[in-house]
C-alpha cells in the first residue's frame, strides 16, 4: 500500500498515549487504531483533522506517501505539492 501512517511515531515525538489522545481528540479507540496502521486509508479526514489539532501537527504528517521518494527535509517543515494545480 503507498499511505504509511506516521501516527505512532508522531506521538512518541509528542509524549501521547492512545488513551489521552483519544480523549482529547474525541475519537474512538478504534479510529486511533486504525489511523495508526495501514487502515489510515480508510479514515475520514475529519477524523484526521481532530487527532492532527491535538497533535498540533497537519493532516499531511499524520502519513507518507510511498509512491513518492521521501526528501531528505524534516517532514514538519512545509513541503511544496508534489501535483501541479
Amino acid at each position: 500500500m503507498a499511505i504509511v501512517s506516521n501516527l505512532k511515531r508522531l506521538m512518541k515525538q509528542k509524549g501521547m498515549t492512545y488513551e489521552v489522545l483519544q480523549g482529547f481528540a474525541q475519537v474512538s479507540p478504534e479510529s486511533i487504531a486504525r489511523a495508526s496502521d495501514k487502515r489510515i486509508v480508510t479514515c475520514t479526514i475529519g477524523m484526521l483533522e481532530k487527532i492532527a489539532l491535538t497533535l498540533d501537527v497537519s493532516v499531511k504528517e499524520l502519513f507518507d506517501d510511498t509512491r513518492y521518494p521521501a526528501s531528505s527535509s524534516d517532514s514538519s517543515k512545509n513541503q511544496t505539492d508534489r501535483h501541479e494545480g
